[in-house]
């Protein structure tokens, strides 16, 4: 197991003390990111700003980058409303917004921009048991929250355990899961999660890979014990 992944998991939070595997604290959005780069699989290159001291510490990173992704939360249990995200923004333009959004107490989660315009389609893999639902939308632009969110879907696909879609797109996604399934045998929780994924037409992420895995959820959004069971699994 990679140890940097758990240490920025388990370090630096000011929860931890909460956060035990029988703790009813949720990870916060940073960690389930870190989850899924535990877990192997390919996720977005980022760094988490939560103050001033943070962003200038952090110059080594945010120098090699004229643009991010920016994606934002608060560190609470209760629902905070919209999120502020931005998918791809300018380094002097988020300059007045970064500023603003760390006085209002939010965490900023800085990425280097994958641009949805290179997306080939996006959306999410239901797994359930022996079956895999997968709900898609594609082109140019695709983003999971169209799926999650707006509720369109261009493609919906179902596929049984050692079936394959027909997409080799999806296919390749698919066989990520089903090595991470492999990979982590004793993670059963693993059998029935929500992955939130896309594909590029370059390759992204920290492992410069096609596939892209934003998220595991559970079929609950605000049920904190998937989080607890992977985190248990892989540290």
């Amino acid at each position: 197991m990679d140890m940097d992944v758990i240490e920025r998991l388990e370090s630096g939070h000011p929860r931890k003390s909460q956060r035990g595997t029988g703790s009813k604290v949720p990870l916060t959005k940073f960690e389930r990111i870190r989850l899924v780069r535990a877990l192997g699989l390919n996720t977005e290159d980022d760094i988490l700003i939560t103050s001033e001291r943070d962003w200038q510490c952090r110059q080594d990173w945010l120098s090699r980058h004229d643009r991010f992704t920016v994606r934002t939360f608060r560190e609470t249990i209760e629902r905070t409303g919209i999120e502020p995200y931005f998918a791809v923004i300018g380094r002097d333009e988020f300059e007045p917004h970064r500023k603003k959004f760390l006085a209002e107490g939010w965490k900023l989660i800085i990425a280097e921009p994958v641009d949805p315009v290179d997306a080939l389609l996006a959306g999410t893999i239901l797994r359930d048991g022996d079956a895999t639902e997968i709900d898609i939308v594609r082109g140019s632009g695709s983003v999971t929250r169209q799926v999650t969110h707006d509720g369109r879907i261009d493609a919906h696909v179902v596929v049984r355990i050692g079936e394959l879609t027909g997409d080799p797109l999806l296919d390749e996604a698919l066989d990520e899961i089903r090595k991470t399934e492999r990979r982590w045998p004793q993670l059963d929780v693993l059998r029935n999660v929500i992955y939130e994924f896309s594909y590029y037409n370059v390759e992204v992420g920290y492992k410069r890979e096609h596939a892209i895995f934003w998220e595991i959820t559970g079929y609950d959004r605000m049920d904190p014990g998937l989080d607890r069971a992977l985190l248990k699994g892989v540290t």
